[in-house]
C-alpha cells in the first residue's frame, strides 16, 4: 500500500491562486508536469471524495451525527451577523468564546419560540447546532465556510422552499436580539451571537467504502462523520505539522485544512511555515510521499508535493498558469 500523507486545503475568502503560486512549494508542484482541474463548487469536495449523493442539498447535517436519523436536519450554526454599509456580513467565529452554557441558555430560547413550528435545535459542540424539522425542505444553501467574512446577500437559500429558511433565519434574529446571554456578552464586549446560518440540510444517506489503512485529520465534524462511515480512521487537526501522529499501520494520512478563518493576508505564509516546511522535513525523514489537493471555489486540483525538477519548473510555469491554460482566469487573483 502507499505511504502517503495527503494535504487538502480550502484557503480562505481573498486569497486565490496567485498567492498559493508565490509559495515555492506549490509553485513547483503545479510546474512540474500538467495536472487535472476538475470543475466543482468548494462544498462538493468531500461529499464527492466518500461517495456522498446530493439531495436537495449536501447533506452535511446528518453526519454531524452518529447513527440513523428519522428526521430532517440543517446545521444552523450561530454566528455574528454585522451591517457594513449596505451588505450585512457574517462572522463564523464568533461563537468560538461561547461557553457551552451560554450556547445551551440560547437554545433553550430559541426552542422555545420554535417548538410551535415543531422544529427543535440541539448542540452538537463547539459553534456547531442542528435543526429539527418535521419534514424535507426543498432548499439549496451556501456552506458556513464559504460565506465568512462575506456578504450573506448572494448566499442566502434558493429554491422552492428557500422563503421557509429565510423565515426561520428572521425569527432566530429577532429571538436572538434581547437574548439575556447576548446582552451579557456585549456588556463583556463581546461580539453576540445574533443569527443562524442555516446550511447542509438532508436525511440519512449511505457513504461509500473507503480504505480502512487511512486516517483522516479534521476539525469539520461532518467530514470527520462522513470518514467514519466510510470506515477510515479519525482523529483531529493538530495544529501543526509537526504534532502529527503517523501511526505505522495507517498506509494515507489526508489531512483537512479547511483554512476558512485564517486571515487570508497571513494565510499563505501561515500555510509554509505551519505545514508545508515541516511536511518536507517529515517525507524526507521517513521516505514518505506527498502530495497537495487545492479546493479552490469553483475548481479543485491535486499535484505531488516536493519533488525537484527546477528546469521543468521554470519552463511550465505554476499554478495561475495551470489555471490559465483550463480557461480558469477568474481564479489568478
Amino acid at each position: 500500500m502507499p505511504n502517503l500523507i495527503e494535504l487538502v486545503v480550502t484557503p480562505p475568502a481573498g486569497a486565490g491562486a496567485r498567492a498559493l503560486d508565490a509559495l515555492p512549494a506549490i509553485r513547483r508542484a503545479f510546474a512540474r508536469r500538467p495536472v487535472p482541474l476538475v470543475s466543482a463548487a468548494a462544498c462538493e469536495y468531500w461529499f464527492r471524495r466518500f461517495g456522498v449523493q446530493r439531495q436537495h442539498d449536501w447533506p452535511a447535517a446528518v453526519f454531524r451525527t452518529a447513527g440513523p436519523h428519522p428526521t430532517f436536519q440543517l446545521c444552523a450554526d450561530p454566528v455574528h451577523l454585522a451591517i457594513n454599509g449596505d451588505a450585512v456580513t457574517l462572522d463564523a467565529t464568533a461563537s468560538a468564546d461561547l461557553t457551552q452554557e451560554d450556547a445551551q441558555s440560547l437554545i433553550a430560547h430559541l426552542n422555545a419560540h420554535f417548538a410551535a413550528d415543531d422544529m427543535r435545535l440541539s448542540l452538537v459542540g463547539g459553534g456547531e447546532w442542528l435543526l429539527e424539522t418535521p419534514r424535507p425542505i426543498a432548499a439549496t444553501t451556501t456552506a458556513l465556510f464559504q460565506v465568512h467574512g462575506r456578504s450573506i446577500e448572494t448566499h442566502l437559500p434558493q429554491g422552492r422552499e428557500a422563503r421557509l429558511l429565510k423565515r426561520i433565519g428572521n425569527e432566530a434574529q429577532m429571538m436572538l436580539h434581547e437574548a439575556a446571554v447576548n446582552l451579557a456578552r456585549q456588556a463583556r464586549g463581546q461580539l453576540p451571537i445574533n443569527g443562524l446560518w442555516l446550511w447542509g440540510g438532508g436525511e440519512s444517506c449511505a457513504v461509500a467504502a473507503s480504505n480502512p489503512a487511512m486516517a483522516l485529520f479534521s476539525n469539520a465534524t461532518h467530514v470527520r462523520g462522513m470518514a467514519m462511515a466510510a470506515g477510515a480512521q479519525v482523529q483531529h487537526l493538530p495544529q501543526d505539522a509537526a504534532a502529527l501522529r503517523l501511526d505505522a499501520d495507517v498506509a494515507i494520512r489526508t489531512i483537512d485544512l479547511d483554512a476558512h478563518s485564517i486571515d487570508p493576508h497571513i494565510f499563505p505564509t501561515w500555510l509554509e511555515q505551519t505545514w508545508l516546511r515541516p511536511l518536507e522535513a517529515i517525507a524526507a525523514r521517513d521516505a514518505l510521499d506527498c502530495q497537495l489537493t487545492l479546493v479552490l471555489p469553483q475548481v479543485t486540483s491535486t499535484a505531488r508535493l516536493f519533488e525537484r525538477d527546477l528546469l521543468r519548473a521554470l519552463r511550465r510555469g505554476g499554478l495561475v498558469a495551470s489555471l490559465k491554460r483550463a480557461g480558469h482566469a477568474m481564479l489568478e487573483e
